[in-house]
């Protein structure tokens, strides 16, 4: 990596003040930048003007990942007028992610700002950033454009739509009402040794859940990049769902389970049909037969999918104990679902055969529920 720095910079006689501030106002703003020079060489300047104003002193930490369009030429430039810290990872592959917890690592301030490179985080908002961390009412500060005082400007129909339905998404982990937004404030203190781990560029819904300290939403007008392209493409967004299902297996692991259970279990479902299928029609083997092994084929194949998927059990010291295990589980959870296939359609549905159908799906979510406590406890117990 390169460096380029110089991190002392303070004025005095600011056009504007923020009297709630206490004395200590020392800021490190980090900028994760990829091929935009033609934006920063606007975007430092502002960012200096507002923070001065508002007298707070700061470094800018800049993490390029090796742009090579100018970034660092410009800084070379502007280094002797404004408190600049370069780092140029020449590492593949690019992530904006990375970058970001580079600059954090090196901040070296009480309060670290986490913002986009392309003008769509005004800096005029970094102040009501700062302000509920420095003055202790907030651990973290987080940039919202659905709150009431925030907006959108310049965004067509469909990309309101699919940043909805992102935020949506993370609604079952977070109460943001902008949980995809990437403009973040929060105390450097509580950041230093955080493991954190994101797998997409939504850095900032990792550090909320994380922390799990006192986040304060900010209201803020996102605006569309000044210059150059957008990096959303569908690799990016794929990896948001990536990063999205690690996070709700972090906040909800057990109902995580529970989901991935039934992942297996439908996909057991569809190994049983397939080789029962292929036995009788394909090799004329009986039926009772077939499906004795087609049985055997499936709840193997569930074992090693929830083992080392579901419940992550890597270690093979206990195969065997294990295996029987989830295979009594398994028998258990059959008799649970025609003891209550049986008790339904003898009593609630009066002896109505019509309705065995839904007698069964009623018995197999039974015998879901009963499996799936069965192997957490038994069978993939620790």
């Amino acid at each position: 990596m390169k460096s380029s720095s110089k991190l002392s910079h303070s004025r005095s006689s600011p056009l504007k003040k923020l009297e709630s501030f206490p004395l200590k106002k020392e800021v490190s703003v980090v900028l994760p930048v990829y091929q935009e020079a033609k934006n920063l060489e606007y975007l430092i300047p502002e960012i200096d003007r507002v923070l001065v104003e508002s007298e707070v002193s700061y470094e800018l930490i800049i993490v390029d990942d090796n742009s090579q369009d100018g970034t660092e030429e410009l800084v070379e430039k502007l280094i002797s007028k404004f408190p600049l810290n370069l780092i140029v990872r020449e590492v593949e592959p690019r992530s904006l992610e990375k970058s970001v917890l580079k600059g954090l690592s090196l901040a070296r301030n009480s309060v670290s700002v986490v913002m986009d490179a392309d003008f769509s985080h005004p800096p005029a908002f970094l102040p009501e950033m700062i302000m509920p961390i420095v003055s202790g009412d907030a651990d973290i500060t987080v940039g919202s454009r659905y709150m009431k005082g925030g907006g959108i400007e310049n965004w067509s129909f469909l990309r309101r739509v699919s940043s909805r339905a992102s935020g949506f998404l993370a609604k079952g982990i977070s109460k943001l009402s902008d949980p995809t937004s990437g403009f973040m404030a929060v105390r450097s203190s509580l950041v230093s040794d955080l493991p954190v781990n994101p797998k997409s560029w939504k850095v900032v819904l990792e550090f909320v859940i994380r922390l799990n300290g006192r986040v304060k939403e900010v209201p803020i007008v996102f605006c569309d990049r000044r210059f150059g392209e957008s990096k959303l493409d569908n690799g990016v967004k794929l990896a948001y769902l990536r990063h999205l299902w690690s996070l709700y297996e972090l906040r909800l692991p057990t109902v995580m389970e529970l989901v991935k259970f039934c992942f297996v279990g439908l996909f057991g479902l569809t190994v049983d049909t397939t080789v029962l299928v292929a036995l009788v029609e394909g090799f004329g083997v009986g039926y009772l037969l077939a499906a004795s092994l087609a049985f055997g084929v499936a709840v193997s194949c569930n074992y090693f999918l929830n083992r080392f998927w579901t419940f992550r059990k890597m270690n093979v010291e206990s195969f065997l104990g294990s295996f029987f295990s989830y295979v009594s589980v398994c028998g258990i959870g059959l008799l649970v679902r025609l003891v209550v296939m049986s008790l339904l359609l003898s009593s609630a549905f009066n002896s109505g055969e019509k309705f065995y159908l839904l007698a069964s799906l009623m018995g197999v979510a039974a015998a879901t529920i009963f499996n799936f406590i069965g192997s957490k406890v038994f069978a993939f117990a620790k």
